[in-house]
């Protein structure tokens, strides 16, 4: 996908910095951005703009996952 405009890059850092601040209060689990991708159970791969996973979930994965 080409890059996004100035508008939509400004919403997804706000995104990012609100799920990183709410992750930080409560120290739950794993934030991550948009260049991270995800191999699901299905095989089917996703890149998400803005992710979380809970800490015991992450926690549970091994290296290669």
């Amino acid at each position: 996908m080409p890059p996004t405009g100035s508008i939509t890059g400004e919403r997804n850092a706000d995104l990012i910095y609100q799920l990183k601040a709410w992750s930080r209060q409560n120290n739950l689990g794993k934030i991550f951005d948009s260049n991270t991708g995800f191999c699901l159970p299905n095989d089917a791969g996703r890149s998400p703009g803005a992710s979380w996973i809970q800490q015991t979930r992450w926690d549970a994965l091994t290296l290669e996952e």
